[in-house]
């Protein structure tokens, strides 16, 4: 009788480790837009989360790093829960905190090159953190621009 309970403990230990690998392989996460509100000194992130899973997700939080042709010019920080139905799309709206020396860095780097149209042209917007879904940690690292 001790082996069956043994087996059924294990069984569910399992199944319960391959739906949350499920949850971090399948959550797609994509950045939809950046803006800069320079009067506020604020910069805002929309950000899209996918569930193709058939469960809900529950986003907990959200740590990361805003970069501007490899600057840091904004930090993240937001522990604010979000649920997400099953098979469904949202987009999370987030407002990050300016980092003086990363934007004083990429106006710098802007003002001093030769050909300024050019290089603010190609910027290359990116966005590295994690978000913890249902007490999983999910690594982020997308691209705008």
């Amino acid at each position: 009788m001790k082996n069956y309970l043994g087996f059924g403990i294990l069984a569910l230990a399992i199944v319960y480790v391959l739906r949350k690998k499920s949850l971090v392989t399948n959550a797609k996460f994509s950045l939809e837009n950046v803006a800069f509100n320079w009067t506020k000194k604020e910069v805002y992130v929309r950000m899209g989360i996918l569930n193709p899973t058939n469960s809900e997700i529950t986003i907990n939080s959200i740590l990361g790093s805003l970069f501007l042709n490899n600057n840091e010019v904004a930090t993240i920080e937001t522990f604010n829960k979000l649920l997400i139905g099953a098979n469904a799309k949202t987009s999370l709206n987030l407002t990050m905190k300016p980092t003086l020396y990363g934007i004083f860095t990429s106006l710098k780097n802007v003002l001093s090159s030769k050909d300024s149209k050019t290089l603010v042209k190609n910027y290359k917007v990116k966005f590295v953190g994690t978000a913890n879904a249902n007490g999983v940690n999910i690594p982020l690292e997308f691209y705008l621009g």
